[in-house]
C-alpha cells in the first residue's frame, strides 16, 4: 500500500503519515486491548450502506471490477466484523445489502452477517475495530467462508 500511496500521493497518504502506530501494510504494531465502548447501530449503519448502493454513490468502483475481472480476478462481498453483544441485528438490512452489492456489482456475499460477529471483548477502540485476538476469529471465519465459496463453485 505504502508505494501504491506514494505514486498517487495527491489521492492517497501513506499509512506512515497517519501514525507512528501503524506499520506499510497498514496494520496496528502495538497492542489492540480491548477498550470499552458504547456502539452506534449495525442495522442503521448498513441501512445507510444499502442507499449509498442502490443510488449509485459506489458507482467508482464498477471501473475497478471490471479491471480485475478482466484480469481473472473475483470479487466476493463480507460483511465487517461486528460486536456479538450489539443490540440491533435486522436480517433484512443486512440480506438487501447483500442483494444490493450483487445485483449493482455482481458480487456475490460469501458470509452470513452472523458468521461475522465476534465477542465484545474482541473489539478494540470502535465498533469496527479488531482486538489481534478478535481480527483472528474473523480471520478464520472469513478463511472458511472462501473456502466454502470455492468448493460450491468447484474451483
Amino acid at each position: 500500500y505504502a508505494s501504491f500511496a506514494s505514486s498517487h500521493a495527491q489521492k492517497q497518504q501513506s499509512f506512515e503519515s497517519f501514525s507512528a502506530d501503524v506499520n506499510s501494510h497498514g496494520d496496528h504494531i502495538n497492542t489492540r486491548a480491548h477498550a470499552d465502548k458504547t456502539y452506534r447501530s449495525y442495522s442503521g449503519s448498513y441501512q445507510s450502506r444499502v442507499k449509498e448502493v442502490l443510488n449509485g454513490n459506489y458507482s467508482y468502483i464498477e471501473g475497478i471490477i471490471e479491471n480485475m475481472s478482466k484480469n481473472g480476478v473475483k470479487l466476493y462481498y463480507t460483511f465487517a466484523a461486528m460486536d456479538e453483544s450489539a443490540p440491533d441485528f435486522d436480517d433484512d438490512v443486512f440480506e438487501n445489502l447483500a442483494k444490493a452489492m450483487e445485483d449493482t456489482f455482481g458480487m456475490i456475499a460469501i458470509s452470513d452477517y452472523k458468521n461475522c460477529l465476534v465477542p465484545h471483548d474482541c473489539m478494540y477502540d470502535s465498533e469496527w475495530h479488531l482486538t489481534l485476538e478478535g481480527a483472528k476469529l474473523r480471520t478464520q471465519s472469513l478463511i472458511k467462508d472462501i473456502l466454502a465459496q470455492i468448493a460450491k463453485e468447484g474451483t
